[in-house]
């Protein structure tokens, strides 16, 4: 199903086009294990335990794409929904797009997501958000790139099972270069930063540095060489201090 917006002659018009899906999706799963047995203090060895599971879900989708600034940029978005048995899930994304000129883009990505898990006895309910935002610069003349961004990330969890899966914060910015020159090596060199908090556990909070270079050669014929590196370095935010129990 679309539908189009009148503009003057010689001038693409925008368009929206949306896709409706509805479905049904099942799953069984059976986990396998081993525990150690005991009665009172004397142990009986080990035995295999099963925790079968079977699941159902309806599941509905609506999504819309469409053009904006006569073709010049456009946008996504998407909600997906998932109503199971034992599992419920509803994630929106959305993705915006922008070349107002062949050397400038822009773009922002944003998701939310929310789950209700009560699988294998858990009753987890979880919140998580994302935005990763970015312009890029291109050098036409020299055939160079130039991009940098912004990235945010949120996880909430609450209920049986979330003691496991440590709620947090983070935000982080990023650069990068690119060269792709006929009769020159392609190269890419990039940076990033990513500051990250843990509200229930501060002593995890920690900065996280990337770095990653990337470099590949017309060797002849059908030959390529290629060279890649990447490297993190992880330092903790914040110093704690441990006394010994006396």
């Amino acid at each position: 199903m679309s539908a189009s917006s009148a503009t003057a002659a010689g001038v693409a018009s925008d368009s929206v086009v949306w896709r409706i899906e509805i479905g049904v999706a099942s799953e069984y799963t059976n986990e396998l294990f081993f525990e150690d047995a005991f009665v009172d203090t004397t142990f009986l060895g080990r035995r295999l335990v099963e925790s079968p599971e079977a699941r159902g879900a309806a599941v509905f989708s609506v999504a819309a794409r469409g053009s904006h600034g006569a073709g010049a940029g456009r946008w996504d978005v998407a909600n997906e929904l998932s109503l199971g048995n034992l599992v419920q899930r509803n994630a929106l994304s959305g993705l915006w797009r922008s070349e107002a000129t062949p050397e400038w883009l822009w773009s922002a990505a944003p998701r939310v997501e929310w789950r209700r898990d009560r699988s294998f006895g858990r009753d987890l309910a979880e919140w998580r958000a994302q935005l990763r935002a970015r312009v890029r610069r291109g050098y036409l003349a020299s055939f160079r790139t130039a991009e940098a961004g912004v990235t945010a990330e949120l996880l909430r969890a609450d209920g049986v099972g979330s003691e496991l899966l440590l709620d947090r914060q983070a935000a982080g910015v990023f650069a990068a270069f690119g060269q792709s020159a006929p009769g020159t090596p392609d190269l890419w060199v990039g940076l990033a930063s990513t500051a990250r908090a843990f509200p229930d556990s501060i002593e995890r909070d920690h900065w996280e540095h990337r770095g990653e270079l990337r470099a590949r050669w017309d060797a002849g014929g059908d030959a390529v060489l290629a060279l890649e590196f990447e490297g993190a370095r992880r330092a903790t935010r914040r110093v704690v201090v441990s006394f010994p129990l006396s």
